[in-house]
């Protein structure tokens, strides 16, 4: 049996059992208990130990010993290499790029995210993982991230949708710790220039109204939400006819609709009041079906020359109309459901108030 010693490491006393003969090295204990112990298991392996190091080619066997040389001039057993190893950089659990994504996407769905939301991140992380989908998590570094968002990612907003999603996934993985670190954290960030919303001139909104009036009454209730009280297009569509009370010019907005799940009241203006009642009048249906609204959409780029329709036109031409008409941000955020900060970077000084005047007499 190898020689149990008590000397005196770092400061410490420690109990040291010297195995070198065997090919391990020296391994350092607190109690000589703890170092008999040891020893008495460690007797009974030494000659499967021995076969194994017999059976090794003799390169690798000198690059074992290159290293354990190393480790021992340190001061150190190969055991403390490993554990500080393992502490510092950590061994992962693997888990196939596929089903990560799957479990990415059961976990938003148990944490209540909605449906849209789901559909977008699968459909992104997947198309990131086709052809790799049983590659381990752990093997996406950052230059494959890179190289992937180079082909891909064309467009700056689109880079930084992209950073986004996949960031994502990984910090999702590195949580179920399936990898160490979160590769996206070391990709280069886009730097987005927001533009002044693009909104609609009151010719062009008289447009978009009558149109739909007179060639598609059946979606002018979800047009006069979204351009004449200023909801979001999604939460226009899901709105009914009980959720306005043409009475009081009011519109509720419940947390289900809304995007950002918190209720709201929408005051109207009479010119909205007056749209509402209009498309009442015209059996205009509410809530109305996605299909409903794109043909309302296509209908109106086509009348105004469009070639697609520019996202949240609508609601951007509401909220800097009620900007220059009340001229209180604080007001104007909390119909909208949006910050005081983002209404003031984005939609101040759009419009005259002659243009606001002018729009909120746009009458059916």
């Amino acid at each position: 049996m190898a020689p149990v010693r008590r000397v005196k490491r770092h400061g410490k006393i420690r109990w040291k059992v010297d195995v070198r003969a065997h090919g391990t090295g020296r391994r350092f204990f607190e109690t000589k208990d703890d170092a008999l112990r040891w020893l008495q298991s460690f007797e009974p392996e030494t000659g499967l130990a021995e076969e194994a190091w017999s059976n090794l080619p003799v390169l690798e066997r000198a690059k074992v010993i290159a290293i354990w040389r190393e480790i021992e001039l340190a001061g150190l057993t190969v055991p403390e290499v490993w554990r500080t190893y393992k502490e510092l950089v950590g061994v992962v659990k693997p888990q196939p790029l596929g089903k990560a994504i799957e479990a990415l996407i059961e976990s938003k769905r148990s944490a209540n995210k909605r449906a849209p939301y789901l559909k977008n991140l699968r459909g992104m992380l997947n198309q990131f993982a086709q052809g790799r989908e049983e590659l381990s998590i752990a093997a996406i570094r950052t230059a494959d991230i890179e190289a992937w968002l180079t082909e891909h990612a064309t467009t700056p907003g689109y880079r930084h949708t992209w950073i986004n999603r996949l960031s994502t996934l990984f910090s999702f993985a590195k949580r179920q710790e399936w990898i160490v670190q979160n590769p996206c954290d070391r990709v280069e960030r886009v730097v987005i220039e927001r533009k002044r919303p693009q909104i609609l001139t009151v010719d062009q909104a008289k447009t978009c109204a009558t149109t739909i009036r007179d060639e598609f009454p059946v979606a002018l209730g979800w047009l006069a939400l979204a351009l004449f009280c200023g909801l979001r297009p999604e939460e226009a569509e899901k709105l009914q006819w009980s959720d306005i009370d043409l009475a009081k010019g009011i519109v509720k907005v419940d947390a289900a609709a809304s995007k950002v799940r918190w209720r709201r009241l929408v005051y109207c203006t009479p010119c909205a009041i007056k749209w509402l009642a209009k498309a009442k009048s015209l059996d205009a249906s509410l809530p109305i079906p996605r299909q409903t609204r794109r043909r309302a959409l296509a209908l109106m780029s086509a009348k105004l020359g469009f070639p697609s329709w520019p996202k949240d036109i609508l609601r951007h031409t509401c909220a800097s109309m009620l900007m220059a008409t009340w001229e209180d941000e604080g007001k104007v955020a909390a119909s909208l459901g949006n910050s005081p900060a983002i209404l003031h970077a984005h939609y101040r000084e759009l419009v005259t108030k002659a243009e606001a005047k002018r729009f909120w007499t746009l009458l059916p």
